[in-house]
């Protein structure tokens, strides 16, 4: 137990330590976390993680919004925000509203529309998430872009791109996030997360993120005996088609 604990405080120490090597911004660091160090960071972000998964995500162009004013009906309605962050609404012209959370959208439009209807309020709901994105490459069914809605976790994201090949190393799962300054690698083992529900790899993801999933050993073996075969069978493949084509 005595060990345990020490080894929680060290790891501790080590991920403190990252954090504050990022807020320093010292050069281009590159900081592996361990199973542990999650953990604790993920502890350590709970506040910022509860604020995303309670709605407060921040807009951006292309995202889409529907707006209910309950005083003046005829003004709900649907919007994109356009690629200079505005929405035009009937009475109030463009209104600038990207890089706000929807709350804040809804409390600028009751404020704004206070002058011209009576008894006003504003709900603002997200309608498509277009602005942001993660990403999956490797040995899953969901390569490429996803839209990030602001609650999205490593299994969600399996559940969303329908899990992953049989030819994926779960244990050797990565999440890859970069900063100007940074780039934060963590370990997930995906195998724990479904089988015995240990959610400390369980990363809440940000806009941008990257999940690689690599091929296990085996199937990196037999990548590598495909591609040295390739020339060959292109070649084969040639002389059978001049074959059909020629006949006997």
């Amino acid at each position: 137990m005595g060990l345990r604990a020490e080894r929680v405080q060290a790891a501790r120490r080590s991920a403190l330590s990252a954090a504050l090597l990022v807020l320093l911004g010292l050069g281009c660091a590159e900081v592996e976390y361990t199973d542990i160090e999650s953990a604790v960071l993920a502890s350590a972000n709970v506040e910022r993680r509860l604020e995303k998964i309670n709605g407060r995500y921040i807009l951006g162009a292309t995202d889409q919004v529907q707006l209910i004013i309950r005083g003046d009906p005829r003004l709900s309605g649907g919007h994109q925000i356009r690629p200079d962050g505005f929405i035009t609404l009937e009475l109030l012209g463009d209104i600038y509203i990207e890089g706000m959370t929807p709350m804040q959208v809804a409390d600028v439009l009751t404020k704004a529309l206070e002058a011209y209807v009576h008894n006003v309020d504003v709900t603002v709901r997200v309608t498509g998430f277009n602005s942001k994105r993660y990403y999956m490459f490797g040995e899953t069914g969901g390569v490429g872009g996803h839209a990030f809605d602001g609650d999205v976790t490593v299994l969600s994201a399996f559940g969303r791109a329908r899990g992953v090949s049989t030819r994926a190393a779960w244990d050797r799962i990565r999440v890859i996030r970069a900063t100007i300054n940074t780039r934060q690698v963590w370990k997930v083992n995906l195998g724990d997360i479904v089988k015995y529900g240990d959610w400390s790899t369980n990363i809440q993801l940000k806009a941008n993120d990257v999940i690689y999933v690599p091929p296990t050993y085996l199937a990196r073996l037999g990548y590598l005996i495909d591609n040295l075969l390739f020339p060959f069978r292109t070649v084969f493949g040639a002389l059978g088609t001049f074959n059909t084509l020629t006949g006997p």
